[in-house]
């Protein structure tokens, strides 16, 4: 007897989606340990009952959201598999702002000093997995895996601080250009900014 795939219902879809983008939108303007089910409902005009239809509190909207959120992130970096490390590294920056573009509001509250969120190290940890993934295929190959390891480490962490201090301050700069400052640092180092 053949299994039967069922499509996904568009109405269960529908809901959801309206009340993570409630959930969303509540983080910024509340803190995520004051924020109900009741808000939740009210902000997606759903009745709480429908809520806990798909959740069961609060807390598993917002691991959802991170994991699609991370799962984004990781289908769009899991597919560097270039040799070119230069090409390669500004394909992740352009990857990493398109991804934060499209979920602008998501990554604000992901990023912010005081969200309370793993989000932050475990993009740190992804785009760190594919730097050093590229490196291993790239000129530097030859180095030691510790080596490498430091080096990915690095572009990891400081790369991804630089967009939380971005998202944590006036904003004056476009990602875009932030992006592509870091690109440049990140393959040459100071010397495109000494005059």
């Amino acid at each position: 007897m053949a299994v039967e795939n069922k499509k996904p219902d568009r109405r269960v879809a529908k809901t959801k989606k309206a009340i993570k983008k409630a959930f969303i939108k509540l983080l910024l303007t509340k803190d995520y340990g004051k924020i109900t089910v009741k808000d939740v409902a009210c902000e997606a005009d759903v009745d709480r009952k429908t809520v806990y239809n798909y959740y069961r509190g609060i807390y598993e909207i917002r691991e959802e959201i991170e994991n699609e959120s991370l799962k984004s992130m990781e289908k769009i970096i899991a597919g560097f598999d270039d040799k070119d490390i230069v090409r390669q590294t500004w394909q992740i920056f352009e990857a990493i702002t398109a991804t934060v573009n499209e979920n602008r509001d998501l990554f604000d509250y992901f990023f912010k000093e005081d969200s309370n969120t793993n989000v932050y190290l475990k993009v740190v940890y992804d785009v760190k997995k594919v730097v050093s993934r590229v490196l291993s295929k790239t000129t530097l190959s030859h180095l030691p895996p510790e080596k490498i390891d430091l080096i990915s480490s690095f572009y990891a962490a400081g790369s991804m601080l630089v967009y939380r201090e971005w998202f944590n301050s006036y904003r004056s700069t476009p990602i875009e250009s932030v992006s592509e400052d870091l690109g440049k640092f990140v393959l040459f180092g100071l010397t495109p900014f000494v005059k």
